[in-house]
């Protein structure tokens, strides 16, 4: 498999490629840091047909291009990532409607600072590996997330949850399915997890999931969590958590986590 990457002015080459049907490319990345260096077209006017992509990653102003990406295989799978350093950098999308932007076969979509705000312009595949959000500030979409009811807003049917920084604080809003693969959250930072700080113990409903991933700050959330009273979790995973990190409660008698059946519990 090849690796195509275009970067700066070569990002408007994108359009103009002509990638062919049976075209297998293992990585491809297009970066573009200035308007200057995208097409004067606007967003979804042209399709742009990719071959077989097992990765796919938009930097900068080319997200732009992420409406006009069409791939040749339906039964093909990608993953694919973007990252906006900049809100500027996915404005031409925000007024796009809702669930407007179709990806096509995904198994996983992973979404850096303010690419977070286009997440509900997505149409997701029923079934994915894994859901990614990391934001280090306050945004758009994380805002809307956080004055929504609690559970109920709605991922869709994912294995794999990661939630980082500034996006943990969505967590009581995300209405998950029954049962998982593995829930990530990692803090750097007490704002990372102001708003779960607000909520009441025992009121975060995670049901089953076999691996909880909780690093720094995110140590916080676990007497918010409630799991399935007849399942256990296989693993639960605590990292880069000192005394600093955790605040009163954290290991209360009173709390679910007290009564969790954890097959296996690692802590680095």
């Amino acid at each position: 498999m090849t690796k195509l990457k275009l970067e700066g002015y070569y990002a408007h080459l994108l359009p103009r490629l002509n990638i062919p049907k049976e075209a297998e490319i293992g990585f491809l990345f297009v970066q573009a840091e200035e308007k200057k260096h995208m097409p004067e077209t606007g967003p979804g006017t042209n399709t742009i047909w990719l071959g077989k992509v097992k990765e796919i990653m938009l930097c900068g102003y080319a997200i732009f291009f992420l409406p006009m990406l069409e791939l040749y295989d339906e039964n093909h799978s990608a993953e694919i990532s973007l990252s906006a350093p900049n809100l500027e950098h996915i404005s031409e999308l925000l007024s796009m409607k809702d669930k407007s932007i179709r990806l096509g076969k995904t198994n996983e979509v992973m979404l850096y600072n303010y690419a977070v705000d286009i997440f509900h312009k997505l149409v997701l595949e029923e079934k994915m590996k894994k859901v990614y959000l990391n934001m280090s500030g306050d945004g758009g979409l994380t805002d809307e997330m956080l004055q929504a009811k609690d559970n109920s807003v709605w991922l869709g049917d994912i294995e794999r949850l990661v939630l980082f920084r500034y996006c943990v604080n969505a967590l009581p809003k995300l209405r998950l399915k029954d049962s998982m693969e593995e829930i990530e959250l990692s803090a750097t930072e007490v704002s990372n997890v102001y708003e779960i700080l607000k909520t009441s113990d025992n009121s975060i409903k995670l049901w089953r999931v076999k691996k909880l991933v909780l690093r720094g700050y995110a140590i916080n959330v676990l007497p918010k969590l409630v799991l399935h009273e007849e399942d256990g979790i296989e693993e639960l995973f605590i990292s880069k958590v000192d005394m600093v990190c955790c605040f009163d409660g954290v290991f209360s008698p009173d709390i679910d986590f007290c009564f969790w059946k954890i097959k296996r519990l690692k802590i680095e």
